[in-house]
């Protein structure tokens, strides 16, 4: 019978080790990911820590989590990544559906408090369900017959151009459009970051963190998104577009470039991530030729939890 003989504490040099080896996972699963909002979440999540697991058939793969410390001195609660997005275990040799289901149960015993999204390549059909939008690039090859009239009058603007960006004044360029966005999205329920995130995402120079604009004659940017980029797979992570980027479609003219581009160096997916019902999304989505997929995620509250969260949503 399958089982878990060792879980303790990995190292740093480990977590980046098992990262690098393992052929498909997200950039969510990554050390620098993790530390990045270790060292900019205010005090929330304590720290970024993973977890090396031995199982008997010989298998080891290591589990990205970062420890949230809602309280300041109180960590209540393991979870894998942020804002709902999804890691998978990290590991050279095939993990299969038993190894998360082993795992599932060793962590019910062993932590009382836990929220793990796991890939949808990972596993389906194990316990709480959400979805995704992904694009599988080994499947399609016309990314654009879906959008064929609003990319025509997108690439009827000759003036538009495509840029990946890296100063901080086009950071601060491309905030500024998010920022009008919200307005234009406060009936959706979402995340909403402040400069300091996109200014510290801005410094960490890594090349797995890539802001992608479109920009107007007048060299504005008018369109842009950012994408983060993983071991085979790309995820979308965050867009905005300004009223005239909307007008011209500036974003499916960004997204059919960079889809061809991405395909050209090798990903096998593309992630637009999830679309909160939101059927304009969903039809942007599909008509790059996105499927809806499912992926599982484990969780695991007591009382302290929930009313710890009621708490921190009434302080945002």
């Amino acid at each position: 019978m399958l089982k878990i003989i060792e879980f303790k504490e990995a190292s740093e040099h480990v977590w980046n080790q098992f990262y690098l080896k393992t052929p498909l996972t997200t950039y969510f699963s990554s050390l620098e990911w993790n530390k990045f909002w270790e060292k900019t979440s205010d005090g929330k999540y304590k720290k970024a820590l993973a977890y090396e697991i031995h199982f008997n058939d010989g298998v080891k793969a290591v589990l990205p989590t970062l420890k949230v410390n809602i309280l300041k001195s109180l960590s209540v609660s393991h979870i894998a990544s942020v804002y709902g997005t999804y890691i998978s275990l990290l590991s050279h040799e095939e993990i299969t559906f038993e190894h998360y289901k082993v795992l599932s149960n060793y962590l019910r015993r062993k932590w009382k408090v836990y929220q793990l999204y796991f890939m949808p390549f990972s596993f389906n059909g194990l316990y709480q369900k959400s979805d995704t939008h992904i694009i599988n690039f080994k499947e399609i090859n016309n990314y654009s017959k879906g959008h064929i009239r609003n990319l025509k009058k997108s690439k009827e603007n000759s003036n538009l151009r495509i840029f990946q960006v890296h100063s901080e004044a086009e950071w601060r360029s491309f905030y500024a459009l998010y920022q009008k966005n919200l307005n234009r999205w406060k009936k959706v329920n979402g995340i909403q970051y402040d400069w300091s995130i996109f200014d510290q995402l801005s410094q960490v120079r890594s090349p797995s963190i890539q802001l992608w604009v479109v920009k107007n004659q007048k060299d504005e940017i008018i369109s842009g998104a950012i994408f983060l980029l993983g071991n085979s797979v790309v995820n979308y992570w965050l867009g905005a577009s300004s009223t005239e980027g909307l007008d011209h479609r500036a974003n499916f003219l960004l997204f059919d470039q960079l889809l061809h581009q991405f395909k050209k160096l090798d990903f096998t997916y593309f992630d637009l991530g999830p679309s909160t019902n939101l059927n304009g999304v969903e039809r942007f989505k599909e008509g790059f030729g996105a499927k809806r997929q499912t992926f599982s995620y484990l969780e695991q509250k007591n009382s302290l939890l929930k009313i710890v969260a009621r708490l921190n949503n009434l302080r945002s």
